[in-house]
């Protein structure tokens, strides 16, 4: 009985000196446990050994540490702050608060300015890595530590940069709760967020953008993917707000139910590697924002209502440079409203899309206008060297839908250089397979362009090109120069190449210009629908037609007394020809309309005509009486 007196006092003792000893080390080593404890951690940029932080009290001097060592560097010292403005003094300096101390470091034979982190002789930015053993959101935490405000500064003498290891499991990051790189009064943060090796993911958890970009700061993707999230409609998983940057290098932005990404005036660099895909909209571009597409960077498989690859207004722009591809999107708007564009929709004064050195808008589709392309409210596109928007296609529709290629509205298309509108498809009811141009909008072809390969489908005609009826004060305008062509296209009705509405223009400005190939009327086999101008239809008295070089094929000394069909037989595989219900008017080349204007002028001295097909000496054009063919009025 005395034994078991005896021990409970023991035990008791035990337990409670257990118990201040653990409470004693968790004061010590958690800053928010002991009222004067403070923590000083140690960045060692790429430095070792790794250096375990003090927690000393308020006040006190530092315990001296071991000097780090770093493969071809020299340790200079440790500082208060990443620029190296302040060297700490440990027998001097005493600490009044949390902080991270800075190694700095010159490569080995290198002087003094020298910082850290790889930069050759500290010429590049000093990387800053949150601790090894933390996740994603983990680190992106511990660089938002309110406890540590401090511990992010600006400026380009830094960068943060957050891991994902294949060593430690990610978790969602949940939306909208301002991480990524938005620090308040802090500005020229750049934040480099890097994957580890093959397959790295990290996925939104919640509603809301994973991660936002404020005015100044920089966030670079390198070799991950970014997962977005079902019930996100209104929120893109990356916000790029005024005055931001994001550059994605071997990256992907996938599977968010709103846009992959949104910049409000800020700037997207999508370079090598870069995709934006399978989210409901790829990038929505607005007050002046700008994205640049280069090396193979991709948006493709996205969704939206209107841009299903890029919906971009107000002034923003868009380049695409060498192979950068935006395909296999969609738009789903109504065909009742004036929208759609599959692969961009691009709306306002100052927004402009340029095109340059191979780059692609392919595969998209619409069921409302514009299948590739869709523009708007002086919008401007302009295509240069190789540069191809192809294969796009309105889907089946029984709306009054236009442009399998492109819709423009009151805007301007400039080719050059061997860029082509090519292998379009409108599948609806409706007019125009390569371009639809309407409300005064201006089609500019230049050296060596074409549009080639289009289809009308089964609609109201301009297998090429179709223009709306227009305004004498805002007419519709297509211009070609030197050698640029239309070839090869098809319509189901009138125009095969090009049809002309009211107040509608062509004009044909140079040496080598070619309009052939082209065929207006339903295929064999399908019946018959009266279609005339397999090349060139003009359909209303305004329609006017100014040839001062080129060629129309099929085409022989139009200048015809009378205004008589002459000789529909015209063979030549490169003519243009017509289907016409009427048996002795079924291919036409050019077909004017009653009070329409079809004139022959001088371009720089020299005459041309539409002189063509000589070797069968066969002629295939329409004219009404009362058109003027002959003048020769510039």
């Amino acid at each position: 009985m005395m034994t078991l007196d005896i021990r409970p006092p023991a035990v008791m003792l035990a337990v409670l000196l257990c118990l201040l000893t653990a409470f004693s080390f968790f004061s010590c080593r958690n800053p928010a446990a002991g009222i004067r404890g403070v923590e000083i951690s140690f960045y060692l940029a790429g430095g070792t050994p790794e250096i375990e932080p003090q927690i000393v009290p308020r006040g006190s001097l530092l315990n001296p540490v071991e000097t780090p060592t770093r493969a071809g560097h020299r340790f200079i010292g440790w500082y208060k702050d990443a620029d190296f403005t302040q060297p700490w003094d440990f027998d001097n300096y005493v600490v009044n608060g949390n902080m991270t101390l800075f190694a700095r470091w010159v490569r080995a034979g290198g002087g003094g300015g020298g910082g850290g982190g790889g930069g050759a002789g500290g010429g590049g930015p000093v990387p800053i890595h949150p601790p090894a053993d933390k996740n994603v959101l983990q680190q992106l935490l511990w660089l938002h530590d309110p406890l540590y405000p401090d511990r992010v500064q600006g400026g380009a003498g830094r960068i943060y940069v957050v891991t994902s290891r294949p060593t430690v499991p990610e978790v969602p990051i949940p939306g909208g709760i301002t991480l990524g790189v938005d620090f308040a009064g802090r500005t020229d943060v750049h934040v480099l967020l890097i994957g580890e090796g093959p397959g790295r993911e990290v996925s939104l958890g919640s509603a809301g953008a994973m991660l936002t970009i404020a005015n100044t700061n920089t966030l670079t993707l390198q070799n991950i993917a970014l997962l977005g999230t079902a019930g996100n409609a209104a929120n893109p998983v990356i916000d790029v707000l005024p005055g931001g940057t994001l550059r994605i290098e071997n990256s992907v932005i996938r599977n968010n139910t709103g846009r992959g990404i949104r910049a409000d005036g800020g700037l997207v660099f999508m370079n090598t590697g870069a995709e934006i895909r399978s989210n409901s909209g790829g990038v929505l571009l607005d007050n002046a924002a700008a994205l640049t597409m280069s090396g193979n960077a991709q948006i493709r498989e996205n969704i939206a209502a209107n841009g299903g690859g890029v919906h971009m207004s107000t002034g923003s722009t868009l380049t695409m440079n060498g192979n950068s591809k935006i395909y296999d999107n969609e738009s789903t708007a109504s065909v009742a409203v004036l929208n759609g564009g599959g692969g961009v929709w691009a709306s306002g004064n100052g927004t402009v899309v340029t095109m340059n050195n191979f780059a692609r808008i392919q595969g998209n589709r619409s069921v409302s206008h514009g299948g590739g392309v869709f523009l708007q409210n002086q919008a401007f596109l302009e295509m240069r060297n190789d540069s191809w928007i192809y294969d796009n296609t309105i889907v089946l529709s029984l709306g009054s839908v236009n442009g399998g290629g492109i819709h423009v509205s009151g805007s301007t298309i400039t080719m050059h250089g061997n860029a082509s509108i090519r292998n379009n498809f409108n599948f609806s009811t409706s007019s125009g397979g390569g371009v639809n141009l309407i409300n005064g909008s201006t089609l500019n072809m230049h050296t060596n362009s074409s549009i080639t390969g289009n289809d009308g489908g089964f609609g109201g005609g301009g297998g090429g090109i179709r223009t709306a009826t227009g305004t004498s004060a805002n007419r519709n305008r297509i211009r070609m120069y030197d050698s640029a062509s239309i070839t090869n296209n098809r319509s189901n009705h009138s125009g095969g190449g090009v049809r002309l509405e009211a107040y509608s223009n062509l004009y044909m400005l140079g040496n080598g210009i070619r309009i052939k190939g082209n065929h207006a009327g339903s295929l064999p086999g399908l019946g018959v629908i009266s279609s005339v101008g397999g090349g060139v239809a003009l359909m209303q008295t305004s329609s006017v037609l100014r040839i001062y070089g080129g060629i129309i094929y099929g085409i022989v000394n139009p200048i015809v007394p009378g205004g008589a069909i002459i000789d529909y037989n015209c063979s030549r595989p490169e003519s243009n020809t017509a289907r016409h219900s009427t048996p002795d008017a079924r291919r036409h080349a050019l077909s004017i309309t009653t009070g329409a204007t079809a004139v022959r002028g001088d371009w720089d001295g020299v005459t041309f005509s539409f002189i063509a097909d000589l070797e069968n000496s066969r002629s295939d054009v329409v004219i009404v009486s009362g058109n003027l063919l002959f003048p020769l009025i510039p």
